[in-house]
């Protein structure tokens, strides 16, 4: 088992660390999701790829691919799903973390006739700060970004008491520095980008910022593509992490062991 790679604290004193065990990679740069682990720890596991091919796995903790069904591109194009284990613990939808899906403004427009000032809600300065420095809004000037226009929790899953990992997909509008026309001879002043974020949820106090919740490289010990999908069980959290088309990107699973505080404070010290 490695070290503690992040603590997970923020503001509210959450007694949590995160210890990055391994990345699985899967085969594929498409989207990929999480179908459940199951009481012995299997992962559970699809891809869809390409032209809409799929491809099924069972793996084990340590990364070793136990079964595979894969259409593999057309070439096996009849496959049967992998069977399921009956203990199977799976991603569920937002439940919890509901009030956090709304949406309802243009992808990109007239910030004026679109009424994004009424629409966009606000980001601080430290969220700003912390999507600027993952590399979202590259040089951007922080008056440009407007806010969020759509947000969309794609899975969450229990930790501890009130405390959820959730995987979510946000839509944040910016100002362009001048307005464009595009092809169809619409004219917009501002456009929107789309983030896949992991983040931890405190559903007694449901408002934190970003800046704290954020799954990032510090407080995960990895950085992360798109994830989508997180199941928690019996101490390990499990995330599904989308190559979604990018070149140079693999699909993959993380696992991270969740460590109570006073657990890691005694590694620090045997160190």
């Amino acid at each position: 088992m490695g070290a503690p790679t992040g603590n997970i604290r923020g503001w509210w004193n959450l007694p949590y660390r995160l210890c990055h065990l391994r990345t699985i990679e899967l085969r594929y740069n498409g989207l990929c999701g999480l179908i459940g682990v199951d009481g012995r720890l299997r992962i559970y596991a699809e891809e869809s790829y390409g032209d809409g091919w799929h491809a099924q796995y069972i793996i084990s903790m340590d990364g070793d691919f136990i079964a595979v069904a894969d259409q593999e591109s057309g070439a096996n194009p009849d496959i049967e799903p992998l069977p399921r284990s009956s203990d199977l613990k799976t991603p569920r939808p937002a439940w919890a973390s509901m009030h956090l899906n709304y949406g309802g403004a243009p992808h990109r427009g007239e910030y004026a006739r679109d009424d994004i000032a009424r629409l966009a809600r606000p980001l601080s300065y430290g969220e700003k700060e912390k999507l600027i420095g993952l590399g979202y809004f590259p040089d951007m000037p922080f008056h440009l970004i407007l806010g969020v226009v759509e947000s969309y929790v794609l899975s969450e899953t229990t930790v501890d008491a009130d405390l959820f990992l959730i995987c979510r997909r946000l839509r944040i509008a910016y100002l362009l520095q001048e307005p464009v026309t595009g092809p169809e001879g619409s004219r917009y002043d501002y456009d929107t980008h789309v983030l896949h974020l992991a983040q931890w949820f405190d559903q007694s106090k449901p408002e934190m910022p970003l800046e704290y919740t954020l799954l990032d490289e510090e407080s995960a010990g990895i950085s992360m593509n798109s994830p989508t999908e997180g199941v928690f069980r019996d101490g390990y959290l499990f995330l599904a992490d989308s190559g979604m088309g990018r070149d140079g990107l693999v699909s993959c699973i993380h696992i991270w062991e969740v460590i109570p505080e006073s657990d890691g404070d005694e590694w620090d010290e045997a160190l």
